[in-house]
């Protein structure tokens, strides 16, 4: 007895490529009658965008798919380099990359999730994935920072993924860099400074003399705030001293013991005096400042100790802040 040949199951699409219980229903609704499909005709794609006014007024990069694109599942293919034991892909990994330079994030082509350009991440999804974690938790990060103007160094965490943000928070290399500048802040506008600085507040309240530290207080503020949120909690930041200074013969740099203190009273100086006491800071932003000011002063003491500089008088003003923001039974963090 012949028996007909069985029809052969047909290979069901992506995730997402599929529709939704949403858009069926509201397809059928609509036309009970399935379209016809001749052979010229095109089969649209169920992941593009079904309605748009002006379809070819899209823009180019809109309507194309970007290198940095996800990578899409090919479950006949078969990675070989995946099979290869974890120890011999983290060496290749890192061969590849060589996380040891200097990876600068305040350059245009560092920003945000952008890896190195090479053919080892479009291998497939899993590969992208490991050596995104080896590259953000091994790499050695550094900006510099002027006039504490944090906005560079912050813009680029946002624009981490959650998994580039919990790799850089088990990386020891980032290093933030307080340069000392030769040319004093310049506030743009009005509405600039009134903007960076009304998380703290009214910046017309403070003398024209002090609304330049007033200035470079906000952006402390916001900074510390910033790294004090829980994803950023744990991260191990590493500051640094350096110093540009202009001369007629051109720019050369010079740094010693003298530029330590100076640069310290240019960072953290606002936090006394008329501008201190000008900013109302609640108390999440007290703790942020406290705790923040005491890992910096930490750190620099660390990486400067070659230089011989006493940070005793840096570490009692510490202690005053701590006392005058958050009272005599508040602990040192440790």
């Amino acid at each position: 007895m012949n028996t007909p040949p069985c029809t052969p199951r047909r290979q069901k699409s992506p995730p997402y490529a599929r529709s939704t219980v949403a858009s069926s229903a509201k397809s059928s609704s609509k036309s009970l009658a399935a379209p016809t499909i001749t052979a010229n005709s095109a089969v649209k794609d169920p992941s593009t965008p079904s309605r748009s006014p002006n379809p070819h007024r899209i823009p180019t990069h809109f309507r194309t798919p970007p290198s940095n694109a996800p990578i899409k599942s090919t479950p006949g293919q078969v990675c070989h380099l995946a099979r290869l034991p974890a120890e011999l892909r983290t060496v290749i990994y890192n061969f590849v990359l060589e996380p040891e330079l200097e990876n600068h994030i305040n350059r245009p082509h560092r920003f945000g999730r952008s890896l190195p350009r090479t053919r080892l991440v479009r291998v497939c999804r899993r590969i992208r994935y490991e050596v995104s974690y080896e590259f953000y938790r091994r790499a050695h990060f550094s900006t510099y920072v002027v006039h504490n103007d944090f906005f560079t160094v912050m813009n680029w965490f946002r624009r981490l993924t959650p998994l580039q943000r919990a790799a850089v928070s088990r990386n020891p290399n980032l290093t933030l860099e307080l340069r000392l500048s030769a040319y004093p802040g310049i506030i743009t506008n009005e509405k600039y400074a009134w903007d960076a600085t009304r998380n703290i507040g009214n910046i017309y309240e403070v003398s024209p003399r002090n609304r330049d530290r007033f200035l470079r207080l906000g952006g402390l503020v916001t900074w510390f705030t910033f790294i004090a949120h829980p994803a950023l909690r744990d991260v191990e930041f590493r500051y640094s001293l350096g110093a540009d200074k202009w001369h007629y013969w051109g720019m050369s740099k010079r740094f010693g013991a003298v530029d330590v203190d100076e640069i310290l009273r240019g960072t953290l100086g606002p936090l006394w005096g008329e501008s201190g006491a000008r900013a109302q800071l609640d108390g999440e932003q007290k703790e942020a400042v406290v705790r923040g000011v005491e890992r910096m002063v930490k750190s620099l003491e660390e990486t400067q100790a070659a230089l011989g500089v006493d940070f005793g008088k840096w570490h009692r003003r510490v202690k005053q802040l701590r006392r005058s923001l958050l009272g005599n039974g508040v602990e040192g963090s440790r």
